[in-house]
């Protein structure tokens, strides 16, 4: 058994018995790990070794020092310190539902053990934006965030045959021969669109409606339930759309 260390993002945490806690964490180096750690909510719990309990809430982002046994389902946390201190982050309605999605998505979406350091690299870039910029900077980034992720689990739409076409269609083929639901050409173009911009401020500035984007999300959540195995739908989607208006 070996030490590394890495930066994770916590997707969720959950109690284990009385002290002890089991936290899902998209770790840079090895993909989505699931950690034990023992003792953190005794309240005699030293601050150093494995670090507060709070550092281990959803959506923190933190330096690890892990344990890494080949073949173990459930690995060991030596320390875990804070990487960012959010500011409003987590009391932001907005803010909060938009990082929900995107932490709740990405849990559906991976398996454990697939690293993928593009992934943990656009959450992390992902989480500052949404706690250090103005809410309405924020309102495409459910719809990149999805398409991005679509692009790093290899589930690439093929925008070009949609394009092509004149009008709209119910289903169409996509690279892996599964099909996708409604797409219509303005939504395809848009897609499109994001998928060049080459910053977040560029994110920001296409011209979605707030009806343009949910049915974005709807649509794009179909598309994930073809693509990953049992897949469910995200139950943060309702609050999201609704706090996006």
């Amino acid at each position: 058994m070996n030490l590394y260390q890495t930066q994770g993002i916590v997707l969720s945490s959950l109690p284990f018995r009385e002290t002890s806690i089991i936290t899902k964490i998209y770790t840079k180096q090895f993909g989505l790990q699931t950690y034990l750690i023992k003792g953190i909510r005794k309240k005699s719990s030293p601050k150093t070794l494995q670090g507060y309990a709070n550092n281990y809430q959803n959506m923190s982002i933190l330096d690890l020092i892990v344990y890494k046994k080949e073949h173990r389902d459930i690995e060991y946390i030596k320390e875990g310190q804070l990487l960012v201190c959010y500011n409003d982050l987590l009391s932001n309605v907005l803010k909060y539902g938009i990082a929900c999605y995107i932490i709740e998505l990405t849990m559906q979406s991976v398996h454990t053990g697939d690293s993928n350091s593009a992934i943990f690299n656009l959450l992390k870039e992902l989480l500052i934006f949404i706690d250090r910029e103005p809410t309405p900077s924020l309102l495409n980034l459910p719809i990149y965030f999805s398409w991005c992720l679509l692009k790093e689990l290899g589930f690439a739409i093929n925008l070009l045959i949609a394009k092509q076409q004149h009008k709209d269609y119910q289903i169409y083929e996509v690279q892996n021969s599964h099909r996708l639901p409604i797409f219509s050409n303005v939504q395809l173009s848009k897609l499109e669109t994001l998928a060049s911009c080459q910053n977040l401020d560029q994110v920001a500035r296409i011209p979605f409606t707030s009806q343009e984007r949910r049915d974005i999300i709807e649509s794009m959540q179909s598309f994930f339930s073809l693509q990953v195995p049992n897949f469910k739908k995200i139950k943060s989607i309702g609050v999201m759309q609704v706090v996006l208006g």
